[in-house]
């Protein structure tokens, strides 16, 4: 049984997934915005924290820019855990902004 008190991965962690998905994988992140975040204007978007309940992203529009709050489905266990959660977030966000 694990230590609820203990955070399932740390700073540092956090720190690689944003600088990995926002150098790599800026398209996933535009698409969590604009598909989860119901920011189908966005023109851009910047991953800037992730916890074990959500996801901030700041997020450019025409002639604003907000930050928003992305819950997952369930709290994340580990930092494998948060990378195969966005992995399928992200193949969810595409195929629904190319259906509609």
């Amino acid at each position: 049984m694990s230590d609820s008190s203990q955070p399932p991965f740390s700073p540092k962690d956090v720190t690689r997934m944003v600088s990995h998905m926002n150098e790599d994988h800026a398209d996933s992140v535009l698409a969590y915005a604009q598909h989860f975040g119901q920011c189908r204007d966005a023109t851009a978007a910047t991953l800037i924290d992730v916890t074990p309940d959500a996801m901030l992203l700041k997020v450019a529009l025409l002639n604003d820019e907000k930050a928003i709050r992305i819950p997952f489905e369930r709290p994340l266990e580990s930092g494998h855990d948060a990378h195969m959660t966005m992995v399928k977030m992200s193949k969810l966000a595409k195929k629904s902004l190319r259906v509609s």
